[in-house]
This record gives C-alpha cells, sequence and structure tokens, in this order.
C-alpha cells in the first residue's frame, strides 16, 4: 500500500502544513504537493515556512529551497520565497515546457529533495550530493527527467522522485542511476516499484481531482433523471482520461507495435468510461435529501466519497494488476504471432506456494498457438493471476492432447462462473474483456458492448448500451482527430519555416510556430501561453506568419483546429473589460475564434455573460462579428467554451 494515512487525515494535514502560505495558488500547489508525497509513503513532512529568499529575476533566485537538518534531531526546512509569488506558475510551467523542469509544481520538487533525504541522511550530507551527474546518459536524463536533473545528483534525485510522484514509469536504464538502488528502505523499495510500473500509488491526484469535477458536472445536470450525455462533458472525461491514464502506465514501459498500443489504450479508455458511467450512476440518487431536497455541493459530495474509495482506490488497484497482467500477455502473443505454428506455446505458473491449485493444473500444457484452447485460457486467467506462456520446441515438449488441456482449463477456472476470464488479451487486441465487471455476458458477442452485472444492477440494460456507444463514438471522433494532426505535424516537422513544432501522441495536441510570426514586446507572451494552453488540451494552435503588408495590419495570429483565431487580453476581467477584448478580436476581419485570455486569474462566468451580452448588443455595427467559438483562458485551463446560439 501506498497510503500511509486515510484520504481525511491526508486532505486535513495538507491543508494545515500549507496554511503558512499567503499566496493562495502557491498554497494551493503546497496541498497538492503535500497530498501527493503523503500518498507516497511519506510519514511525516518538514516544516514549511514563508521566507525572503531575494529577488527573482529571469535568470537568479529561488522559489523555493529545502534545508536538510544538520543532524536527524534537527528539523528539516523547505523554505517559500515571498518574492516569487508573482510570475510563479508561468514560470514553472515555462519551465516544464522547455524542459528545464520535469513537473510545474516547485514544492513537490522540494519535497522530492525530502525523500531523498529520508532514504539516506547521511549521504545527503556528504559534499559528492552536491557534485556534478557523471557516466549517464545525458540524452536520456533529458527526455524522461529535465536538463535540470543534471545539475548535480542532489537534483537529479529530487525531479526523479518528482517525476515517480507525478506517475511517470522510467527505463531502467534511468532508474539505475539512482541513490535508491543503494539503499535499504521501505520508502525507496516502493519509488522505485512504482517508477518501473510494478506498482501504483492510489488514490491517484489527477483521479481525485477528476472525480471531484465529474461529481460537479452531475450536481449541476437539469432534469430528474441522470444524463448520459454528460459523459461528453469536458470535465467528466477528465475523470475517464485521468483514470485511463492510470492504467496506461502498464503499456509505457512495453514495448509493442503502434497498432498493438493503440487498441490497447482504446480499451483501456472504454473500461474506464463505463465504470465511470456506473460511478456518475450510482452517485446521482445522492442528489436528494431523505425530505427530497437538493443537497449543497459540500454535503453531496462528501456523502459521494464511499464511491470515490470503492472505484478509484479498491478496484482500481486490482484492475490496474489485471491490465498490467494482461498488457505484458499481450505483447507476447503479438511475438508469438509474428513465427505462426513454428513453436509450441507452454502455459506456466509462477510454481510457488501463492499458485492457486486449479492454475497449477495447467502448468506444463503445450499446444501450437493456433489450437482454440488459448482463445479460452490464455493468462491472466483470474484478478492478480501471474500465469504465464513461453515457446517452447517442437521436438523436445510435444504437444498435449486438445480435449485433455481443454478439461484442465475449465477445471482451472471453474470459480470464474460468469466466464470473464475467458479471453485472449493478444487475439482480442483488449486488456480488458468485453464481458467484465461492469458489463454483461452478451457482451461476449456484442462488438458496442452492452449489459450490465452485479455492479450494474440499477442500470438499466439500455442505458448502459447508450453509454457504451456513446463512449466508443467519442473515441473514434478522437483517434480521427489524433491522425489528423499527425498527420500535419509530420508536415510541419520538416518544414523550416516553423519552429518549436511538437504533437501529443496520447490526445493529438499540436503546436507551431512560424518564424514570421511577431510576439509583442510585453503580451507576447499571452499568445504562448494559449497556445500551450491549447496544446495541452489536444487542440492543434499554429502561430502563423505575420506579413507587415497585410492591409491595416490586420492578419490573425493562425489557426485553432484549422480555424483562424484572434486572442484578445482581459486583464481586468470586468463585463467592459471583455466586451472590448471581443471587439478587438472581431476587428480582425478573417478571424472565426475569439480567445479572451485572462493573465491575472480573475474569470468569473458572471461576467462573461455580461461582457457577452454587451458585444451582442454591437450587432449591426462594424465592431461586431459573429465567432463560431469563443475561448476563455485562465492558467492553464480553458475555463469556457460558447459555441453559437
Amino acid at each position: 500500500m501506498c497510503l500511509s494515512k486515510n484520504e481525511e487525515e491526508i486532505e486535513a494535514i495538507a491543508k494545515k502544513w500549507a496554511s503558512v502560505i499567503s499566496d493562495k495558488y502557491v498554497r494551493q500547489q503546497a496541498e497538492e504537493a503535500a497530498r501527493i508525497a503523503l500518498r507516497h509513503g511519506i510519514k511525516d513532512l518538514p516544516e514549511l515556512r514563508e521566507a525572503d529568499l531575494g529577488k527573482i529575476s529571469k535568470y537568479h533566485g529561488a522559489r523555493a529551497s529545502f534545508q536538510a537538518g544538520m543532524t536527524d534531531e534537527l528539523p528539516s526546512i523547505i523554505r517559500v520565497n515571498k518574492r516569487g509569488y508573482r510570475g510563479w506558475k508561468e514560470a514553472h510551467a515555462n519551465a516544464v515546457r522547455y524542459g528545464q523542469l520535469v513537473q510545474d509544481n516547485p514544492l513537490l520538487h522540494e519535497l522530492g529533495h525530502y525523500i531523498d533525504y529520508c532514504n539516506d541522511s547521511a549521504n545527503y550530507r556528504k559534499l559528492e550530493h552536491t557534485w556534478k551527474v557523471e557516466n549517464v546518459d545525458e540524452a536520456l536524463v533529458k527526455k524522461h527527467l529535465s536538463t535540470y536533473a543534471l545539475s548535480d545528483y542532489a537534483e537529479f534525485e529530487a525531479e526523479l522522485n518528482a517525476a515517480i510522484m507525478r506517475g511517470k514509469v522510467l527505463p531502467k536504464e534511468l532508474l539505475s542511476y539512482s541513490h535508491m538502488n543503494q539503499v535499504d528502505t521501505p520508502l525507496a523499495k516502493r519509488m522505485l516499484s512504482l517508477a518501473s510500473g510494478d506498482s501504483v500509488c492510489l488514490p491517484n491526484e489527477d483521479v481525485c481531482k477528476g472525480f471531484k469535477d465529474a461529481m460537479k458536472v452531475l450536481f449541476h445536470q437539469k432534469g430528474s433523471s441522470f444524463s448520459i450525455d454528460i459523459l461528453a462533458d469536458k470535465n467528466v472525461q477528465g475523470l475517464i482520461e485521468a483514470h485511463t491514464s492510470v492504467l496506461d502506465r502498464n503499456l509505457q514501459r512495453l514495448e509493442m507495435s503502434d497498432l498493438m498500443r493503440q487498441r490497447l489504450t482504446r480499451s483501456n479508455y472504454i473500461f474506464s468510461g463505463i465504470k465511470t458511467f456506473h460511478e456518475l450512476n450510482e452517485a446521482f440518487p445522492s442528489l436528494l435529501d431523505s425530505n427530497g431536497n437538493r443537497k449543497t455541493f459540500e454535503a453531496f459530495l462528501n456523502d459521494v466519497r464511499k464511491i470515490d474509495k470503492t472505484y478509484n482506490s479498491n478496484y482500481l488497484r486490482a484492475e490496474y494488476n489485471f491490465v498490467q497482467s494482461s498488457a505484458e500477455m499481450a505483447v507476447k502473443w503479438e511475438r508469438f504471432s509474428e513465427d505462426g505454428d513454428r513453436y509450441n506455446l507452454q502455459y506456466r505458473t509462477a510454481n510457488d506456494s501463492k499458485v492457486r491449485p486449479e492454475h497449477a493444473a495447467l502448468n506444463g500444457v503445450t499446444l501450437p498457438p493456433s489450437d482454440p484452447f488459448w482463445e479460452e485460457y490464455y493468462p491472466p486467467n483470474g484478478w492478480n493471476c501471474r500465469c504465464t506462456v513461453v515457446q517452447v520446441r517442437k521436438s523436445k515438449y510435444p504437444a498435449t492432447p486438445h480435449e485433455e488441456a481443454m478439461a484442465l482449463g475449465e477445471e482451472a477456472l471453474q470459480r470464474d462462473t460468469k466466464g470473464i476470464f475467458h479471453f485472449n488479451p493478444g487475439k482480442e487486441d483488449k486488456t480488458v474483456p468485453d464481458y467484465n465487471p461492469y458489463t454483461i455476458r452478451r457482451c461476449r458477442d456484442c462488438d458496442i458492448a452492452k449489459g450490465k452485472i452485479k455492479l450494474a444492477k440499477a442500470v438499466p440494460e439500455n442505458e448502459l448500451c447508450a453509454a457504451c456507444k456513446l463512449l466508443r463514438c467519442i473515441k473514434d471522433v478522437q483517434n480521427e482527430h489524433i491522425e489528423k494532426n499527425r498527420s500535419l505535424y509530420g508536415k510541419l516537422i520538416k518544414d523550416d519555416k516553423y519552429k518549436d513544432v511538437a504533437f501529443d501522441e496520447k490526445n493529438g495536441g499540436l503546436k507551431a510556430t512560424h518564424i514570421g510570426h511577431n510576439l509583442d514586446k510585453d503580451k507576447g507572451w499571452y499568445e504562448t501561453t494559449i497556445q500551450d494552453v491549447g496544446y495541452k488540451h489536444g487542440h492543434s494552435v499554429i502561430l502563423e506568419d505575420e506579413p507587415q503588408n497585410v492591409y491595416k495590419g490586420k492578419s490573425c495570429e493562425g489557426l485553432w483546429d484549422d480555424l483562424k483565431f484572434e486572442v484578445a487580453g482581459a486583464e481586468s476581467g470586468t463585463s467592459n473589460n471583455i466586451r472590448n477584448a471581443l471587439k478587438h478580436c472581431a476587428s480582425k476581419p478573417e478571424s472565426k475564434i475569439a480567445v479572451l485570455f485572462f493573465p491575472n486569474g480573475n474569470f468569473s462566468a458572471e461576467n462573461f455573460q455580461a461582457g457577452l451580452a454587451k458585444f451582442n448588443g454591437l450587432k449591426g455595427t462594424s465592431q461586431y462579428k459573429k465567432f463560431d467559438l469563443i475561448y476563455c483562458i485562465q492558467g492553464e485551463d480553458i475555463v469556457q467554451i460558447k459555441k453559437p446560439s
């Protein structure tokens, strides 16, 4: 288990620890860092203090620093620079963007130092800990961690620990550089296990946030019955994607074809989506109290925390282990298929005292890959099954009679009365069968996966079918989007006129900047920030050439998902400010999308609606135009999307 304390206790400790920070955003980051560290087995946090660590400039000054105790009896301290609050978010987002840091929470980095100290306090105090990192593959470190990780051994360990706590699965070679391999502490063993993908720390910060955001969507749903359509909401999709990301960790460390990876990822998404549907459906009745009155959101969220724990901690751990085994066996099958029936396949158990007797009966069963036996009894054959299959020479290991093998298989899976585990992940290209704890038996024969079993008793079959269809449709659209942007990326990366070209394989995000694009001296960071936010959320954002000979200089910023867009700052966030920002975007004749940026974190849905109303009052004048879309961006999030009514 990764949990050092229960969730209620973790939340209380995190809030108390961070309460010394006066800045709201930095305090939230401190809370986040504390929660993550506590969930990863840190028993006691170092002392947190606000301090004046000197002026912050572009190249100098620390926003936070870790000071280890001079002895094990003296406290370790993390100091947070009060002078660094301004520009805190942008500075660290840029550091991640350009590969300087592995993640954007500097306090989690400092807690990475603390973990290093906890693992071996004597080594941490040695002078050698500040020596430059040597005898490593620097390109590998930069790719998976950051340039900062190469500063010295202390920073390497801090960046490594921060990456692990963020859920990254890392190459064995990179992990071999860590001092954690030389210490024998439960914490070091746990961190290395998490980093290798052998284990998972739950609850996961992203899943917890995703659950809360999804519950907000459910809370604000209108009508007296649960609407399946909310599965398409971006915040509900956030929970699905967060859950999927946990399962996808298993795929990161395995070598497989692109097609296999794509199909297994899809399987994880569909499974996570159906699971999310059950969470929402189960939570829906809790919206009302015993008198039929709607609860406050706080009361509702408190009442559904049990659902979160059940699905996203207890169940998710077992699901992670199953997907881990399924993915490994799918990769093996892909390799076996390359050889056809040249070799036989042999079933093997872990051969220890933990092997289930019914699985032990299958040990040594040998058949060619084409035998139907492998369609029904290929591992994993149950939750936490550790069985495997290996290739063997036919001359050395003759085939088991088919009927005998099938009888042994039936005996091995006799406890699987519903037949859930009768599937081959490699042949079906799935980590989880269509028939699983969130569906019904008929899903085995249905391409769109419908139904319910024990966990879905309260769900009408037609609703579950509709949810399955919707999720698959969403995924198909996402895949089309990814393929389209992948193709565009292939062209842009070869074009000398574009720089900073990047593509996200997971969500299809694409960004590029034409060498002729003119960034404003003072507010050019508005454009690069919204570009990064759009990219993060899976959009294609290309800052195009801005030729000086365009009529009255009214060229747009570039293309947002193939539509021309313009950016305007809404510094004050007032309704008048928002109206004026929209007027600016409308002044560009070709603009189809208006992107409003709120650099000071003062977005208000009420002010936006009021400002939009004022802008709409300009209809019939040259200051107005009808946009296809209006995006409002604050921090790292798209906080509002307005489509034409």
